[in-house]
């Protein structure tokens, strides 16, 4: 007589069960949210740029005035937010041992971060 053998738990999407892997997959995930950011800044940016302040296609927000800044730094900081919570999940996960996938969500967010803030900030200030 066969019996069935059946676990405990149900059959779902499973997740590291250590907390410093969870934790450096979390970080690892945060660089694909900010391309979904980047995505969502830029309908953003194009909103502003041709309904709220009519600029031209060739215009950029800095022409607005300062609110053309306010807005170009809001759309940078929407962008850099998940890379810069990328690299502080990266360092609790080497807190909690997981040093290989920590070090790696720290160098990738890092990575990405850095370039999108200096070239977007380098955009607005030097058109």
């Amino acid at each position: 007589m066969a019996v069935p053998i059946t676990s405990s738990q149900r059959h779902r999407f499973s997740l590291p069960e250590e907390p410093g892997r969870r934790v450096g997959t979390q970080s690892l995930l945060m660089a694909a949210a900010t391309a979904v950011a980047a995505v969502v800044a830029g309908i953003i940016g194009t909103f502003l740029q041709f309904v709220v302040f009519d600029l031209e296609e060739q215009e950029l927000l800095p022409e607005a005035g300062a609110w053309g800044y306010v807005a170009g730094f809001f759309l940078l900081a929407l962008m850099v937010l998940p890379a810069v919570i990328g690299v502080g999940l990266g360092v609790r996960a080497r807190r909690l041992g997981e040093r290989r996938l920590g070090t790696t969500g720290i160098v990738v967010n890092g990575v990405i971060s850095t370039y999108l803030a200096f070239t977007f900030a380098a955009t607005l200030l030097f058109g």
